[in-house]
């Protein structure tokens, strides 16, 4: 891992994508009880696509930095190559090794993530059925 605290600490000072849409298809959240950490993204996607992702909240740095980084990568990807994300993929978007203790940090972006597209989906397949 080549990343050093520094470079994450200026992420969670200066974020990526840090804001909300006016104008969402899809939203979703999570908390981190142990460390304090919540996170909403609000996302725009169009024919599967993530189009525009956005994120708010509040936490540790690295909770905040991770989602500037996943709300960064996951813009013009297909839903299906982000629902298959895991610890192992945030570990290498943010380059910094992080310790068990933090892994709930590192993942509560990831987890409002996929809960915003898994609910997006049952949303979409609902509408399509009436």
């Amino acid at each position: 891992m080549t990343q050093n605290f520094e470079t994450l600490y200026e992420m969670y000072k200066n974020p990526a994508n840090k804001g909300f849409l006016k104008k969402y298809t899809n939203k979703g959240e999570c908390s981190n009880l142990l460390c304090g950490d919540k996170i909403e993204i609000f996302l725009i996607v169009k024919n599967d696509t993530i189009k525009e992702a956005k994120f708010k909240g509040y936490g540790c740095v690295i909770s905040q930095a991770s989602a500037s980084l996943l709300t960064d990568f996951v813009k013009n990807k297909k839903i299906d190559n982000i629902m298959k994300l895991e610890r192992k993929d945030m570990e290498k978007l943010i380059d910094y090794e992080v310790s068990a203790a933090r892994v709930k940090c590192l993942m509560c972006c990831l987890i409002a993530l996929k809960k915003t597209l898994s609910s997006g989906k049952e949303k979409n397949a609902k509408n399509k059925q009436t």
